[in-house]
């Protein structure tokens, strides 16, 4: 059994994602914000660091120039991908931000993104066949 079966790490990210809010107007008519695989791993590592350590080879938040070529944010949007159907099917949506146009992505922590056509996800209640 993998981690992501065995720490439940499908439940874990669907519930990051229905506690995004877009902070100036929570209730705007466009929905929950997206969020990069960086933030979602900034933020599973914040909430579940000791389930992050188990992932081993993939436990760094990397970056553009980080060395890191198994990182955290590209674990999770692999498995996201890998699973999407039924995440989907559980209200996660997935997207592309361009990467025209955008010079650089930087997080917290001065961590650059690597890619320039960067994954985002949300938590979208109309996709949530559960409810």
């Amino acid at each position: 059994m993998s981690i992501w079966q065995k720490e439940n790490l499908e439940d874990k990210i669907i519930r990051i994602l229905k506690d995004v809010k877009f902070r100036s107007n929570p209730q705007h008519h466009f929905g929950q914000p997206f969020v990069t695989p960086y933030q979602l791993a900034m933020e599973l590592n914040k909430r579940e660091g000791t389930i992050v350590k188990k992932l081993k080879s993939c436990k760094e938040i990397g970056g553009e120039g980080s060395g890191s070529y198994n990182s955290l944010p590209q674990y999770l949007a692999g498995q996201i991908s890998q699973h999407y159907d039924d995440m989907r099917k559980r209200g996660v949506e997935g997207a592309f931000l361009s990467g025209d146009f955008l010079k650089e992505l930087v997080f917290e922590g001065a961590v650059k993104s690597s890619v320039r056509d960067v994954s985002m996800f949300r938590y979208n209640k109309d996709l949530d066949e559960s409810l």
